[in-house]
C-alpha cells in the first residue's frame, strides 16, 4: 500500500471526530467572510493554546489572511479564508469548510486545546500501523517466492490466497482433498520452516484413516454434543 495514502487516509479518519461542531457539513451554512468574521479572526488570533504556537498572515490591508497553528516546527493547521472560512491540516491536500454557528468560537478553541493530544496520540498509532505495513509489504513480496520455490522442491501442487492479515495456502492432497495452512504475514518467516512438517503430519493421517476425513477450523456457531474441553 502507498505509505503517504495510508498516511492521508488514517488521519483523516481519525481527524473528523475531533471536528465535531466546527466542521462544515450539508445541513448548516459555511462561515461567509464579512466584517464580523475579521473581528472574530483578530480575537482567535490573541488566543493562547497550551503546545500550540500560532503565526498570524495579514494582507496589504492589515486584515488577517490567515493563521497558521504549529507544534515544534511542523506548521499542523492554517486557519484562512476564501470567500467562506476554512481549515488546511498537514495531512490532507484539500481543506474544510467551517460551520456558520453561534458557537463556532468555544467550539473550535476546543478544538485547538483538544489538538496537541490527538496528534501525539495518532501520530503513534500511525507509525505503529505504518511499521505494520511495512512488514506485511515486505512479507507480500518475498511469501510468493519463498512457498513456491518449498512447493516445487517438494513437489506440492498449491493454491497461495492473500488476506487481510494472513495467505493461506492450500495445498492439494490424494482423493481430491486438500490441507489449508494460514502464514500471517507479520511472522511467516517463522512459519515457513514448519510447513513441509506439517503436510507431512496431515498427509499421514490422511493416508491411514479408514474414512474420508476433512480437518476444518471453525468459529463460535458450533452447538457440540459432549463437549468437555
Amino acid at each position: 500500500m502507498d505509505l503517504q495514502y495510508l498516511e492521508q487516509r488514517f488521519w483523516t479518519r481519525n481527524f473528523k471526530e475531533l471536528m465535531t461542531g466546527i466542521l462544515w457539513n450539508n445541513n448548516f451554512s459555511r462561515i461567509k467572510i464579512n466584517k464580523d468574521t475579521y473581528t472574530m479572526l483578530e480575537q482567535i488570533a490573541l488566543w493562547e493554546v497550551p503546545n500550540i504556537t500560532s503565526k498570524v498572515i495579514r494582507n496589504d490591508k492589515q486584515k488577517i489572511q490567515k493563521i497558521q497553528y504549529y507544534i515544534g516546527t511542523r506548521n499542523v493547521l492554517t486557519l484562512f479564508h476564501k470567500n467562506t472560512l476554512n481549515l488546511e491540516t498537514f495531512f490532507y491536500d484539500g481543506y474544510y469548510y467551517l460551520l456558520d454557528e453561534k458557537t463556532f468560537k468555544i467550539n473550535f478553541y476546543n478544538f485547538l486545546k483538544a489538538f496537541p493530544s490527538f496528534y501525539f496520540e495518532t501520530e503513534q498509532k500511525y507509525k505503529e500501523l505504518a511499521k505494520e505495513e511495512k512488514i506485511k509489504s515486505i512479507a507480500q513480496n518475498n511469501i510468493h517466492v519463498m512457498v513456491s520455490n518449498l512447493m516445487e522442491k517438494h513437489h506440492y501442487a498449491y493454491v497461495l490466497e492473500a488476506q487481510e492479515n494472513t495467505c493461506v495456502l492450500k495445498i492439494k492432497m490424494k482423493k481430491k482433498q486438500m490441507i489449508e495452512i494460514s502464514l500471517p504475514y507479520k511472522n511467516f518467516l517463522h512459519h515457513i520452516e514448519k510447513i513441509i512438517p506439517s503436510i507431512e503430519l496431515v498427509k499421514n493421517i490422511l493416508e491411514q484413516a479408514e474414512l474420508r476425513v476433512n480437518i476444518k477450523g471453525y468459529g463460535n456457531h458450533m452447538n457440540w454434543k459432549n463437549d468437555k474441553q
